[in-house]
């Protein structure tokens, strides 16, 4: 501008119309030209300019890239360092409203306690328990109400004081209702008292107060607060949250009433307000003792007594059911015992069903140490026969009879007969099985006539007879007995054979030694067979199954020179021919 004045024309100059010309065209673009410049040097008007457009920038910053938030960052977090380092009071004053909240919520939520009126402990007044306590307040002097929150009382936030830290002025006071008190002003002038004395005399740093006062049964929690203090007169014993919901109420207050704690000139009307007072009144909690009902130990015992036995015949009663269904697990199990129904009456076990005469004794079945009493056993059980192989051999045998020469064996419904019986024995053995119940079938193929046998061994046995004579005899010195055993045996063998279809023939050979002549002999021989002969018909022998035959010295029976072999052959033998009952016909 100074510049522009002195280039301007003076009177009396001599200008051209161009110069006049060139002025008027552009003055307004050199005026904005020195505008421009005069802002630019001006830091004033650079920074207005400057803090229009920041805010804008930064916004536009944020979205793309954040390029200037970084470098904002580094110069911020100086500036906080440096702030704190300085003074860290006014920094902490400044999040306390903010700092702890947010530390507790991040922890848990505080649980809090439901306020108990004194009303619903007297509730009671009338029970056992409560004559018992009119009767000490009777005893004592001291009101029916006082002696039951002595009782029934864990601790109860009487009183909660509002103090203006820096000038010790009440701001606020709240009571519990039926606690009487002094002053509110005198007490908080006390307290501002005390805590002053114990700073003053115990060389406490400045940010160290007193927390908590014991005054008899009567306790008095100090909570501080960078403008303001909240003191607590509790009587009992107080847990520890407590101390919690003071530090947040008082936060609360420091929070809604900052301004008015910071510009606090004496005047407490502003915290004379009904919402300081609900925030007062989150600390006027109580807590009374739960009533806890105790059992008379007579009760209890009888009670264990009764849940003792309950449960001794609830363990008996499952014991013997499991008995019961054990039992009847092994009759369904036992070979000829059907059961057909299995209940529980009158305070015992009816069970009935099927059982073969053979199957065993159903208690027989029941254990010596099993729990379940037979005595409770109702049993019902109607004969039966059972197609049980075991029962059907039992039976076998029972009807049959074998010899002991015979053995039974059941495969199936098929009955096999093994060994050796008579023939009659045999076909009566077919005819009676086949009607025995479970037998389809009988296999006599392994069973052999045991009359054969017995012929062919009495053939071998009659053989094998030797009767013996003197030297040049013809009667034989051989007892009675053994001639009527061999009658015996004779008679037998032609039974035998007849059953077998069979014609016996036995030869009576009679023999001498070679001590004489032939003929002699030969003659000694023929009577020897003769007197034999006539000896057997006597004891009852058939004439026609005996024949005679002399055979001298020519069929000796030893061929022995020793005294022992010549009398072997003084003898008479048998020899036993046995032929089909045609054949000897013929």
């Amino acid at each position: 501008m100074a510049d522009s004045k002195s280039s301007a024309p003076k009177p009396g100059d001599g200008d051209d119309d161009l110069s006049t010309l060139r002025r008027l065209l552009l003055r307004p673009e050199q005026r904005r030209i020195e505008e421009l410049g005069e802002r630019l040097e001006n830091p004033e008007l650079h920074a207005h300019d400057i803090s229009r457009v920041l805010p804008d920038a930064l916004r536009l910053s944020a979205k793309d890239n954040g390029t200037l938030r970084d470098a904002l960052a580094p110069t911020v977090e100086t500036i906080i360092h440096t702030s704190v380092r300085r003074d860290s009071r006014h920094f902490a004053d400044a999040l306390f409203p903010v700092i702890g909240p947010a530390i507790r919520k991040a922890i848990a939520e505080a649980l809090r306690q439901m306020l108990q009126n004194l009303s619903e402990v007297l509730e009671h007044s009338f029970s056992r328990r409560g004559l018992t306590w009119r009767f000490e307040a009777w005893r004592t002097g001291r009101p029916f109400a006082e002696v039951v929150l002595l009782h029934s009382l864990e601790f109860r936030v009487e009183q909660v004081f509002l103090i203006h830290r820096e000038s010790g002025v009440l701001l606020q006071h709240l009571s519990a209702d039926n606690v009487a008190f002094e002053d509110a002003d005198l007490v908080s002038a006390m307290l501002t008292a005390i805590q002053d004395f114990a700073h003053d005399s115990f060389a406490m740093a400045g940010d160290q107060a007193l927390d908590s006062i014991q005054m008899g049964d009567l306790t008095v929690w100090v909570e501080q607060g960078p403008e303001a203090i909240i003191a607590g007169a509790i009587r009992g014993n107080a847990p520890e949250e407590l101390r919690g919901a003071f530090h947040e109420t008082l936060e609360s207050i420091h929070q809604r009433q900052a301004e008015a704690l910071r510009d606090f000139d004496g005047d407490p009307a502003l915290f004379e307000t009904d919402a300081v007072q609900q925030t007062l009144q989150q600390c006027l909690q109580a807590r009374y003792r739960k009533d806890v009902s105790r059992i008379s130990p007579l009760l209890l015992i009888l009670l264990l007594l009764l849940l003792t036995g309950g449960g001794y015949w609830i363990y008996t009663e499952l014991r013997e059911q499991q008995a019961f269904e054990a039992y009847l697990q092994t009759l369904n199990q036992a070979p000829g015992i059907v059961v057909t129904n299995a209940v529980a009456v009158n305070g015992g076990y009816r069970v009935q069903g099927l059982r073969d005469p053979l199957a065993a004794e159903p208690l027989s079945l029941l254990g010596k140490k099993d729990p379940l009493d037979p005595q409770r056993l109702d049993l019902h059980f109607e004969p039966y026969q059972a197609l049980a192989p075991s029962f059907v051999l039992i039976r076998s045998q029972r009807l049959l009879q074998p010899p002991e020469t015979v053995n039974l064996d059941l495969d199936g419904e098929v009955l096999h007969l093994t060994g050796h019986a008579p023939a009659a024995w045999i076909s009566e053995a077919r005819r009676l099985a086949l009607a025995q119940p479970g037998v389809a079938a009988v296999d006599t193929s392994a069973l052999r006539d045991q009359s054969r046998n017995d012929l062919q061994a009495l053939q071998t046995t009659l053989s094998r007879q030797v009767i013996r004579f003197n030297v040049d005899t013809t009667h034989s010195e051989t007892d009675a007995q053994t001639l009527q055993r061999l009658a015996h045996d004779l008679r037998r063998l032609q039974t035998l054979a007849r059953v077998q279809g069979l014609q016996p023939r036995v030869m009576l050979v009679g023999h001498s030694d070679a001590t004489g002549t032939a003929a002699r002999n030969h003659l000694l021989s023929r009577r020897r067979a003769d007197w034999l002969h006539e000896h057997l018909l006597g004891l009852g022998v058939d004439p026609a199954l005996l024949t005679v035959r002399a055979a001298g010295s020519s069929e000796p029976v030893s061929t022995k020179t020793t005294p022992a072999g010549q009398a072997q052959n003084r003898s008479v033998t048998l020899i036993v021919h046995l032929a089909p009952k045609e054949e000897a016909d013929k």
